[in-house]
């Protein structure tokens, strides 16, 4: 019998995402797909490759044609400027936001070695931000 994989980018939907992340003290990956993206399947596999970013991150796609998702919103935002050319381009970039829907980095590009160092370092404060949240009264 075949097993069908499931694709850890699809999630049903930005809300249930947000929910499990917060849920679990955990910060969302997510990857901005414009429509036939042509380095959109390598960003995520090199994300997937790092060591045990499944246990600190939710992955998230966010398409350029997907309803309800914040794909024109990040974008419309000035602080992100820089991924509007690789965008118009059909390259993808990437990111991590919070449970809040608060994007802490966008970046463009395959990641390397050292973006590994900047997630996990974001992951690192995340994870004490949450134990410190379900200790309080």
């Amino acid at each position: 019998m075949k097993r069908l994989e499931t694709d850890p980018w699809k999630q049903p939907s930005d809300g249930s995402v947000r929910e499990a992340a917060e849920k679990n003290g955990k910060l969302i990956l997510f990857v901005l797909e414009p429509e036939a993206c042509v380095n959109c399947h390598e960003i995520r596999e090199a994300l997937e490759s790092f060591k045990d970013i499944q246990d600190q991150y939710l992955f998230f796609s966010i398409g350029e044609k997907k309803p309800g998702g914040n794909y024109e919103g990040i974008l419309l935002d000035d602080r992100f400027a820089e991924a509007i050319p690789a965008m118009a381009e059909k390259r993808g970039a990437w990111g991590v936001f919070n449970s809040s829907d608060e994007v802490l980095l966008l970046l463009n590009g395959i990641p390397r070695e050292r973006e590994n160092t900047i997630l996990f370092n974001l992951a690192e404060k995340n994870r004490f931000r949450f134990k410190k949240t379900k200790t309080s009264p």
